[in-house]
């Protein structure tokens, strides 16, 4: 969903921008996915940096990047191309790239002041990453729902709840997720976000995390975002410290 400011307060005209122009719409910076689509004919792209810290574990993710292209007025087809990853821990250190992406998203219904929007995602991580940071051995499929709620033109509220069969040291096991997100248009070009979200497992032995995670937006021009977020587990066995911090940019053609 990111903030509502791109869904909602951005479709209206931007200070010296001319004529209205419809709103860029990244699915970043927050865990939850949006329902509307990419414009036909105009690709977007969204990518950027993540630094994660749990316990002794730190991971820097750069990257991120997201391709979306629209397949017709109700369907896009979305690329993760791989990032690059740097691992560490006070034992041992590793980099290389992570897996690839590949899925799409089906409109069901925009939605809009009395609806709710509802959109269908579905995909798969491909085994084409580096063994020393990536899980291989096969498809990682996820399906997800993503509902969307405006309140008014400048607060709306997105959930998404999904599942997907995924693997962690050779193991095959079912991971279950849900999120909520509060978007918050502060004027035509600032947007915030407050979410919480959570998973069931992130690996075999059956862990799961909960975090509570919060961002800004600014709308540079019509095609291009830039976004800062910020978040913190609740209780989870990772030890302490346990967060994350991040930036990044949306870019459409």
């Amino acid at each position: 969903m990111a903030a509502l400011s791109q869904d909602s307060a951005a479709a209206e005209a931007v200070p010296g921008a001319g004529a209205r122009v419809e709103p860029l719409v990244p699915d970043r910076p927050d865990f939850t996915d949006g329902v509307l689509i990419v414009e036909r004919g105009r690709p977007q792209v969204e990518a950027g940096i993540t630094f994660t810290r749990t316990g002794s574990a730190r991971e820097t993710s750069l990257g991120e990047t997201l391709v979306r292209f629209a397949l017709s007025e109700r369907a896009e087809l979305r690329v993760g191309v791989p990032s690059y990853l740097r691992v560490r821990d006070e034992f041992e250190s590793a980099s290389g790239f992570d897996n690839s992406f590949l899925g799409t998203k089906l409109l069901l219904s925009p939605g809009d002041d009395s609806a709710i929007g509802i959109a269908l995602l579905a995909g798969a991580t491909l085994s084409t990453g580096s063994r020393r940071v990536a899980e291989r051995g096969g498809l990682q499929p996820e399906i997800k729902l993503a509902l969307a709620k405006e309140f008014s033109d400048r607060v709306g509220l997105g959930v998404n709840l999904g599942y997907a069969r995924e693997r962690d040291g050779g193991q095959r096991f079912n991971d279950f997720f849900a999120s909520a997100s509060l978007g918050v248009s502060m004027s035509e070009r600032l947007g915030g976000f407050f979410e919480i979200f959570a998973r069931s497992k992130v690996n075999a032995a059956g862990d799961g995390v909960r975090y509570v995670a919060a961002g800004l937006s600014y709308l540079v021009n019509p095609d291009l975002m830039l976004d800062v977020r910020a978040g913190r587990g609740l209780g989870n066995d990772f030890g302490s410290p346990d967060y994350f911090a991040g930036a990044g940019a949306s870019l459409r053609f």
